[in-house]
């Protein structure tokens, strides 16, 4: 596996080294048995968001251990300034998102000779979107029409927490920018400069990562050059 194992902490005091946290990583929540062919498999096309204002769209993989994808990833950092609040982790979804919630009524309102699944399927929802929905609505609401628009146009998911640091993609956390000079030379000790994801900075995957890695390589060593030099 590559990366590094972070062994360089001992060299830094703690008060210039933000903790390191998961980033680019996984969610946990528990499922009851009834989710468990679902694993494996994705929730196509939803719009998902932690504040409504930062809506983002993909899919999202039902796992064993919860959910994980890029949608989620990019999600992270406001889940984690949830969870650094204490306040609960939180992830709303809409599952159709190319349909109006008054559109979804109606489609809904199906007869009696329908069946629950086949009025949801007629609706757009696929088996892993129903059982979702099966999973975290109240069955009392199941064939109430306004209700169940409501919750297919924003489900609220209640997480447990994110898988351990050692399966993310990057981590959050690192030296302190207040412990660097511009040229990213320790104040501590001007011998050492540091780059990466040594330094406190998070970005999603997709590239960002790399980028950052290699400006701020690259920034490292013209101040190894310049310090040389005097």
């Amino acid at each position: 596996q590559l990366g590094s194992d972070g062994a360089w902490q001992q060299w830094l005091s703690t008060d210039e080294i933000e903790p390191f946290q998961p980033s680019n990583v996984g969610v946990l929540k528990t499922w009851s048995p009834f989710m468990h062919d679902c694993f494996g498999q994705p929730l196509k096309r939803v719009n998902a968001w932690v504040n409504a204002e930062n809506k983002t769209h993909g899919d999202i993989v039902v796992t064993h251990y919860g959910l994980e994808s890029g949608v989620i990833y990019k999600l992270g950092r406001e889940l984690r300034q949830l969870a650094a609040q204490n306040l609960p982790l939180q992830l709303h979804l809409d599952l159709l998102p190319d349909i109006t919630i008054e559109q979804l009524k109606k489609k809904l309102q199906g007869n009696k000779k329908q069946s629950m699944t086949n009025i949801w399927r007629k609706a757009g929802l696929d088996t892993v979107k129903i059982n979702l929905l099966r999973e975290v609505v109240a069955k009392n609401l199941w064939s109430d029409a306004t209700q169940m628009a409501q919750q297919i146009k924003h489900l609220m998911i209640s997480l447990d927490g994110f898988r351990p640091i050692e399966e993310a993609i990057s981590c959050a956390g690192g030296v302190k920018q207040v412990a660097l000079s511009s040229q990213l030379q320790l104040q501590s000790n001007p011998y050492v400069f540091c780059c990466g994801e040594m330094l406190d900075w998070d970005a999603p995957t997709g590239g960002y990562l790399l980028t950052a890695c290699f400006a701020t390589g690259r920034a490292a060593g013209q101040g190894v050059y310049e310090f040389l030099s005097k």
